[in-house]
């Protein structure tokens, strides 16, 4: 008889059983109860009663840490219940520890960073170690990761002897310090697999158009808009990727197909002329070309079977525009919607030299101003209707952006010279991701991956596509997969044509009829893949949970934050943005500020992060042993846009600790009995400060234009602050322009000292 088996099928066996010793034996059975966890958990509980004590005796040698715990825990809750609203103006000592502690933070000593030698990221120099210094650097010669430069053909290939480390680096991470003393080859040691080698004369300085001309995928189309004004000059490129990447075996290719993958728009008082063009992103230079195809052939792994076509090269003008340009009239060079209200500036750009340009993603105007179920429901009904989808064929074999480590280094030739080093190679699986790869190659030394105009934005858009890719699978995997495919099938396009323009016109629709929820469950599915994509409407909508979460728990936020630093001429930013490693407190000309700042993105977006991270922690004392200057903080939420001059601002929601709401902050105001009101003015006035420090605007205004006539005068907002050396508060040197409104209040504006 089974071990396992029912009562019904034991009487049956048991029923017609024969044995011959059975008269002899006496069988007993009775009913088996199976123990729950609960029960289980308890019996063996009791069982072990004196293996737990000596257990916890052991882990507990003493009630010290209970005790010290307990006696943190009850002083951090009631020094939070005697906070009381509103807070006590900010001291002159708690303003003077702000700017003190922040002008520490953003000290050259402090940011101040260099390359690692084993691993090429940058690094702040005040965490590293002497390479000298460093033990077990022999690791680090490895075989067949790095490639000496050929000149000719007849030269043998050869690889760099010695430790494989990054030129011209004199110092070692933390990182790679632990790993080594480990006696282990850090992750991202260039000896990994990561080299990628210096980028010769040949492949540097090249133009948009000429890398174009020697990048063996092309990957993407690009629309470029030159705008010129009076004096001055600046382009704007938007990119959008082909659905299949075109390969090509003939380089350059053919003049004739650049139509396909390009187009120039010429806006300007008057038509460009060759002084102009060859200041634009399209100048195409034949020599320049041949050269880095010449060179590329000999060194790079992907171009040995590459065929240099003499007569492709010789059908694109020299010095020219390689497309037709498309030229429009115009006076100005400046848009109306992208200019901030303190935006002086008649043009924007350079005078002189190359005119600065910046590559930006494609959105449908169309689509801007549509919410986000309609978005949903316009995608569901083409994917129902007979197009189906768009599809450009280019190559009979496509470039798959999974497991492809050649990928990049066909694409983007000139950062990788000798097509090594490439994303997402077989020994870095379990490793190393693709992303942290990614984010490494953004911080290497020399900087070439920050300033490409090309790989932010396509490695970015590769990883919105996989995460897309990888959400749609779990979404349709076997368990879900019968009901979404039913309710594609099955979708009544009337019903949800219907949806689609009811919302269109901004009508709140609550589905009620079976066919209405079958669109909107489409439209949750839809949900569950756009949820996991960075920068994807689902993710906004999730954050607007968020926000209305921390409402529901903390009330009505205290203050609204617009927080915007002045990128283009903060010493900082232009620090990140230039390849020196030593900083430099030099002011520098205009032109080389909006070049420097145009040409690596990156650099502004480091800047911002250190800037919103220094006013978190100082300013509102995230953290810290002080109280904020608006009072303790109980939570803050805050969200990164890119305004219309392509700078990164911030919109914050702060709570302050025992905040009243506003329905009761306006019944204390009214209360003729209470001090309240001369509490909360004499608060607001401390910490909402609308004029100037030293003076009235016009007293302000006269001292500085008397300093700017001596040759000591150096523009305060191309410097860093100073620290104040006495208990007031000293003129601050670097302002920065903050818009901050008190939620239920008016919008003003405050200079905020740092």
């Amino acid at each position: 008889m089974p071990s396992k088996i029912l009562a019904v099928n034991a009487r049956i066996l048991l029923e017609n059983h024969k044995c011959e010793t059975c008269p002899d034996l006496l069988a007993l059975f009775r009913p088996y109860k199976i123990a729950s966890s609960a029960e289980r958990q308890k019996i063996w509980y009791e069982k072990n009663k004196e293996k737990r004590a000596e257990y916890n005796e052991r882990r507990y040698p003493t009630s010290e840490y209970r005790e010290n715990n307990k006696t943190l825990s009850q002083k951090h809750y009631w020094s939070k219940k005697d906070v009381n609203f509103p807070p006590s103006p900010p001291s002159s000592g708690l303003c003077q520890r702000i700017v003190l502690d922040f002008c520490a933070d953003t000290s050259p000593e402090i940011f101040e960073e260099a390359g690692c030698a084993v691993c090429g990221k940058l690094t702040p120099v005040c965490e590293m170690e002497e390479l000298s210094e460093v033990e077990n650097i022999g690791l680090l010669k490895v075989d067949a990761v790095t490639r000496k430069a050929r000149h000719k053909s007849s030269d043998p290939v050869r690889e760099l002897r010695g430790p494989i480390l990054a030129p011209g680096c004199s110092r070692v991470c933390p990182i790679c310090v632990e790993s080594l003393d480990n006696n282990k080859i850090p992750i991202l040691a260039l000896a990994n697999g990561i080299w990628i080698g210096e980028i010769p004369d040949e492949l540097q300085n090249l133009t948009y158009a000429e890398q174009l001309l020697i990048a063996r995928v092309c990957h993407n189309r690009c629309i470029v808009k030159v705008s010129s004004g009076m004096s001055k000059m600046r382009a704007n490129v938007i990119s959008f990727s082909n659905p299949m990447p075109k390969i090509y075996n003939v380089l350059p290719p053919p003049v004739e197909e650049m139509d396909e993958v390009l187009a120039f728009i010429y806006t300007g008082p008057c038509k460009p002329t060759k002084a102009d063009f060859i200041r634009t992103p399209f100048l195409v230079r034949r020599l320049k070309v041949f050269n880095a195809l010449c060179w590329l052939k000999l060194n790079h792994v992907d171009y040995y079977d590459c065929e240099i076509s003499d007569k492709n090269l010789a059908s694109y003008p020299d010095e020219g525009p390689l497309v037709f340009v498309d030229y429009h009239p115009s006076s100005s060079n400046k848009f109306p919607e992208s200019t901030s209200v303190h935006d002086i500036e008649e043009e924007d750009g350079t005078t002189e030299g190359p005119c600065p340009f910046i590559v930006h993603g494609i959105t449908g105007e169309e689509l801007l101003t549509k919410t986000m179920k309609t978005i949903k429901a316009i995608a569901l009904q083409h994917l129902t209707s007979e197009g189906k989808i768009l599809a450009i064929r280019h190559a009979e074999t496509p470039e798959s952006i999974y497991g492809n480590p050649q990928l990049f280094p066909s694409m983007l030739p000139w950062l990788f010279p000798y097509g090594l080093g490439g994303i997402g190679q077989i020994e870095h699986k379990r490793k190393l991701s693709n992303m942290m790869h990614k984010r490494h190659l953004l911080m290497y030394y020399d900087k070439r991956f920050q300033k490409d105009p090309h790989f932010p934005l396509i490695a970015f858009n590769h990883e919105q596509m996989k995460e897309s890719t990888t959400a749609g699978y779990l979404t349709a995997e076997k368990r879900s997969f019968r009901d979404i495919t039913d309710r594609l099938m099955n979708v009544n396009m009337e019903v949800l044509s219907d949806l689609t323009k009811r919302m269109t016109e901004g009508e709140r629709v609550k589905p009620e009829t079976d066919e209405e929820k079958l669109c909107f469950k489409l439209i949750n599915d839809l949900d569950h893949v756009n949820g996991h994509v960075p920068g994807s409407i689902t993710q906004k909508k999730y954050m607007r949970n968020e926000i209305w979460s921390l409402i529901s728990y903390f009330g009505a936020p205290s203050w609204f934050i617009t927080f915007s630093p002045a990128d283009n001429m903060h010493p900082i930013s232009l620090y990140f943005a230039d390849t020196q490693e030593t900083f430099r407190p030099e002011l520098r000309p205009e032109n080389e500020r909006y070049r420097l700042i145009a040409e690596n993105p990156v650099a502004g977006a480091r800047f911002f992060h250190l800037m919103v991270v220094m006013f978190i922690k100082h300013v509102l004392g995230v953290n810290q042993e002080h109280p904020g200057l608006y009072g303790e903080t109980a939570a803050y939420y805050a969200t990164v846009e890119q305004q219309g001059r392509l700078t990164l601002h911030l919109h914050m929601l702060l709570w302050i600790l025992n905040s009243l709401s506003p329905q009761e902050i306006r019944d204390r105001i009214m209360d003729p009995n209470s001090d309240f009101q001369k509490k909360i003015v004499e608060y607001l006035e401390s910490v909402h400060v609308g004029e100037f420090m030293t003076g009235t605007m016009d007293e302000v205004k006269e001292q500085v234009q008397e300093n700017m006539k001596t040759q000591e005068y150096r523009d305060p907002t191309q410097t860093l602050p100073d620290a104040p050396r006495n208990l007031q508060i000293a003129t601050a040197t670097n302002v920065n322009l903050v818009q901050i409104q008190l939620v239920g209040g008016k919008i003003s504006k405050i200079l905020w000292m740092i």
